[in-house]
């Protein structure tokens, strides 16, 4: 007989392990041509467009192979570069993933719905226009075409077994919100003439309300907000005059578009009169998941309010020495944060280097910063550049954008002598602003 004092903590564990698999995922696998060892899951939920809150970083080899288990409470979408996974409690998939969402490959329990997931649209790309490969003819011809595709999208999604009627009732509004999408990138793509002004783009707009209508009525509910091209086509139809007026958008999508513009304030300036600004709307959401991330946010940005501590960075010389962004401590410092690949970051650089010419005797030091994930990339490029600053890479992620909250760049930050924060966002080079704040600060 067995002896049940030894039989009820066995028990006991195997309910404990089962929970634990109902709210958790197992990934594992290789993720390919990512730049780092530590890449980024990202919620692409309705709060995404507030906050990273739901992400998770996965840590790989240096081969990119990897086996993780995450906490999921309820089945979520979330991105990789450019491949959208749909996350279930209970998943446990072995994976192979690029930065090319079709040489993607998906094995085990969730495989079928993240295989079908291959064929996302990308709404940047036209959506169903990217698969009429710029074909050129009247919106009617086009609106007809992009109409089939979204039937032959409709019976593939009908024949993946294991999709669950949640899963189909989100993929079906994104089909149909793709449908819009593409319907307002036809000037873009296969207008038989070029609309160029802001004037005919708006013009077109208003022909297409009609059809708009038809189409925006289907996805404008608050459970599709978990899609992101449904987010994208709600905010055009709130700012299309003639289509808006016809549309009754539900609170919560209000307040979450509310708070998104909010979020996109705190990105780009802090002050402490935006903080009590968005501190206040906060504290009237009534959805409580609007709310927390927008917190959460708040609390971020506040963070880098004048007078605050500057969050000190891991950098890596073109020698291999490390240093940090503390060491200049006693000077003013102002760091340009740019990549290889950003055009805009590489027009600024000559107007970083001329200010460092003309503050040369100052108390200032000028840093230029790559945040290249490369760093062969980056190697190879300073060596064209123009020198007489002091170059280095960083790739300390953690504190670059949780920190610093860096969502784009080029990004320039000016720190005082004590190594606390003048200005998070401080101007670019090229802006008049600059020259009027430096000289502000190095009282000239």
């Amino acid at each position: 007989m067995v002896d049940m004092k030894f039989l009820f903590p066995i028990l006991f564990i195997m309910a404990v392990v089962s929970v634990q698999a109902q709210n958790s995922v197992r990934l594992k696998g290789k993720l390919v041509g990512m730049g780092t060892d530590l890449v980024k899951l990202s919620y692409d939920g309705a709060t995404s467009v507030i906050g990273d809150e739901g992400s998770f970083m996965i840590r790989t080899d240096r081969e990119g192979h990897f086996d993780t288990i995450l906490p999921l409470s309820k089945p979520a979408f979330y991105r990789i570069s450019r491949n959208t996974l749909y996350l279930s409690p209970g998943d446990d998939m072995e994976v192979y993933i690029t930065t090319d969402n079709r040489e993607a490959v998906f094995k085990g329990k969730g495989a079928e719905m993240n295989t079908y997931m291959k064929g996302r649209l990308f709404p940047k790309g036209g959506s169903f226009l990217g698969e009429l490969r710029n074909r050129k003819g009247s919106f009617e011809e086009i609106k007809v075409a992009v109409d089939s595709l979204a039937q032959l999208r409709m019976a593939e999604l009908e024949r993946v077994k294991e999709a669950t009627p949640a899963f189909k009732e989100l993929e079906k509004a994104r089909i149909v919100a793709d449908m819009a999408n593409s319907y307002t990138a036809y000037p873009s793509y296969c207008a038989l003439q070029p609309v160029r002004s802001r004037e005919e783009r708006e013009k077109f707009m208003q022909q297409i309300v009609p059809d708009l209508l038809k189409v925006v009525l289907r996805v404008n509910k608050e459970e599709y907000l978990d899609v992101a091209v449904v987010r994208d086509v709600i905010g055009t139809a709130m700012e299309t005059p003639g289509l808006k007026e016809k549309l009754q958008f539900p609170e919560r999508t209000q307040e979450l578009f509310t708070a998104a513009q909010y979020a996109y304030k705190l990105d780009s300036e802090i002050n402490t009169e935006l903080v009590g600004e968005v501190r206040e709307y906060a504290g009237k959401l009534k959805n409580t998941d609007i709310r927390e991330v927008l917190e959460v946010k708040l609390h971020s940005a506040g963070a880098l309010l004048k007078g605050s501590p500057a969050v000190d960075l891991e950098l890596l010389a073109p020698d291999g020495k490390t240093a940090r962004l503390s060491d200049y401590k006693g000077k003013v410092i102002y760091v340009d944060l740019w990549a290889t690949w950003c055009g805009p970051c590489i027009q600024e650089s000559p107007k970083f280097h001329e200010l460092a010419k003309k503050y040369r005797n100052d108390n200032i030091v000028f840093l230029a910063v790559s945040t290249d994930t490369e760093k062969k990339s980056w190697l190879s490029f300073i060596e064209g550049k123009e020198a007489g600053i002091p170059e280095y890479n960083c790739t300390d992620t953690k504190n670059l954008n949780e920190g610093w909250q860096i969502k784009y760049i080029p990004r320039f930050l000016l720190i005082d002598e004590n190594f606390k924060i003048i200005d998070a966002y401080a101007p670019r080079p090229s802006q008049p602003e600059a020259v009027e704040l430096l000289d502000k600060i190095l009282k000239k």
